[in-house]
């Protein structure tokens, strides 16, 4: 009967107790555990060279479980030095929700990866510390993870570059004068916005003459100028009617951070009936 012994420390010694349940359990008779003195070891007896493969099986879920998480924080620490802690901490909570919204494919391949590594390395030895295992023989493993933390560095530059940008739009608007006080937005659909003062007077030619015809009305992004023609207006009161017609998610996000306070997104009122 052959032999796989495993050693921990106090931190993975709970794989002992997942083996102890397998014994018990799924695999019991197929693998046995021998009482030993010290708790950071733990010796096993397998019936059957299958059984060493479910012991891998498990092992390669549980190092994910366990590891996975402490990997990607030391990759970004090691990585990312020019990054303050707060951001570093920022990186790590965006790599770990993208883990977390992985498919179980990506997750299953992950897996694979560490099973087949651990298969090769229990073929030739019955002598695995654990956390030795995970340093130096699961290279593969650990680039699998430092492409996800890539990823999530890309995200986090993106999303500091937009909260910048917020901030910018914000100063503007505060340092000039409103060029109307009231202003309504009436959505009629996708790109395409109407505008109306306090007096519900439609203003939208005004409004677009400008910069309808310093883009010569060729290409024109009607989203970015639904934006810029706000932020030159910078009205105190600023109500929008069929916000939800605004196919563009992240331009009504960015319209509702930039006037915050100024901002009324209209539930169904006579104006809005009326257009």
């Amino acid at each position: 009967m052959e032999k796989l012994t495993i050693f921990n420390d106090d931190e993975t010694r709970f794989i002992n107790s997942r083996i102890v349940s397998l014994a018990n359990n799924e695999l019991a008779g197929e693998i046995f555990v021998e009482p030993i003195n010290n708790e950071n070891i733990i010796d096993i007896k397998l019936k059957n060279p299958k059984a060493k493969q479910l012991i891998s099986l498990v092992l390669s879920d549980e190092i994910i479980d366990f590891f996975e998480k402490r990997l990607m924080y030391k990759i970004i620490n090691k990585s990312c030095g020019a990054f303050t802690n707060i951001e570093r901490m920022s990186i790590y909570n965006i790599a770990n929700e993208m883990v977390q919204k992985d498919s179980a494919s990506k997750r299953m391949m992950r897996r694979d990866i560490i099973n087949k590594s651990l298969a090769e390395f229990l073929n030739t030895s019955n002598r695995l510390i654990l956390k030795g295992f995970v340093k130096f023989r699961l290279k593969r493993y650990i680039t699998e993870l430092e492409v996800m933390v890539e990823k999530a560095v890309r995200q986090f530059m993106v999303e500091r570059e937009h909260k910048e940008f917020i901030s910018l739009l914000k100063y503007f608007i505060d340092i000039q004068e409103p060029k109307v006080k009231c202003v309504h937005v009436v959505v009629d659909a996708p790109l395409q916005y109407r505008f109306f003062d306090g007096k519900h007077r439609d203003i939208t030619d005004d409004c677009f003459k400008d910069f309808l015809m310093n883009a010569y009305e060729v290409n024109i992004n009607y989203d970015d100028l639904l934006v810029s023609t706000l932020i030159t207006l910078a009205p105190k009161e600023l109500y929008f009617h069929h916000f939800d017609r605004i196919s563009n998610k992240e331009l009504a996000t960015t319209i509702k951070q930039v006037f915050e306070k100024r901002i009324k997104i209209c539930d169904g009122c006579k104006f809005c009936k009326k257009n």
